[in-house]
């Protein structure tokens, strides 16, 4: 994939800044079945765009809003598709955002809504697994991120979103109208806090939660729902410490990933799903010579 692009960014302080882009992408993806010998190929040339104009409200808060769009390598069909390994058309994809920026003391939060489309790949009648519809992710997402005192940094985020899939798949009852594996709601906390012990030892942890999302790309037999996976938390606690080998710095950081050992489950592709890792240790030692 290549391109070649003309921009344009434009600033006048205390009041704002702009961003305009364009350019022509050429895209081609090439596969060769390693079994069968057989070449498939995709090729795309869209001319791609991007805008976003932000406006500084006051000297803490600004606002912006903007648009692209993009084109991304869909990769190719799943070993459980009739058509495995065949390579996939790019997907084309657009985005809307808004949203308001402030900046609190040493912290920063951000709010936004977003409205992202693109091509949605799954299963046909036939097995095959070939675009058959659209799907969009409409939503709001927010993070605060920063320090609180001298010894304690966060980021806290999430993403709250309606997923839908739409197109000819759905309206023939082959696609259920949420795209596979992806989760209503996703969040994620990361804290450290540096101490006094041990030359500032510093203890971090983590919580991530994913809420329920689809296994099926199909309604089950009988029914117009989808197979769903329940939502899942998983936390990681460790700690991070700086030292000297000699003259040499050094670091040593210790993680408990997944600490209370819960059980989830990984939607790897439709109808496709493996253990997600259990509780597990990790210790890494690091030098700069």
């Amino acid at each position: 994939q290549s391109s070649v692009m003309l921009g344009y960014l434009g600033r006048i302080e205390g009041l704002g800044h702009i961003n305009l882009g364009i350019q022509k992408a050429r895209y081609t993806g090439r596969q060769r079945d390693g079994r069968s010998g057989l070449v498939t190929t995709s090729r795309d040339a869209p001319w791609l765009y991007n805008a976003v104009l932000t406006w500084d409200v006051t000297s803490v808060v600004s606002a912006y809003a903007g648009t692209e769009s993009g084109l991304e390598d869909s990769g190719v069909a799943p070993e459980s598709a009739l058509n495995r390994a065949e390579q996939l058309s790019a997907t084309r994809t657009r985005q809307f955002e808004g949203g308001l920026r402030w900046k609190i003391g040493k912290m920063q939060a951000v709010v936004s809504a977003f409205e992202i489309t693109k091509a949605y790949f799954s299963y046909d009648a036939q097995r095959r697994f070939v675009r058959l519809g659209t799907v969009r992710h409409r939503g709001v997402e927010g993070s605060v991120s920063g320090r609180l005192g001298k010894r304690l940094s966060l980021v806290v985020g999430a993403v709250a979103m309606q997923p839908r899939v739409s197109g000819p798949g759905v309206d023939a009852r082959v696609l259920g109208r949420r795209p596979t594996g992806t989760p209503d709601i996703h969040a994620k906390l990361d804290a450290n806090y540096r101490t006094d012990l041990f030359n500032g030892i510093t203890a971090t942890a983590s919580v991530n939660y994913v809420s329920r999302r689809a296994v099926t790309s199909a309604p089950v037999v009988g029914g117009t729902r989808q197979l769903m996976l329940k939502g899942t938390a998983t936390v990681d606690l460790g700690f991070r410490e700086q030292f000297e080998i000699g003259s040499t710095p050094a670091s040593v950081r210790v993680l408990l990933l997944n600490a209370f050992d819960a059980k989830a489950w990984k939607v790897a592709a439709a109808n496709t799903l493996y253990p997600d890792e259990r509780r597990r240790f990790s210790l890494t030692v690091t030098a700069d010579f």
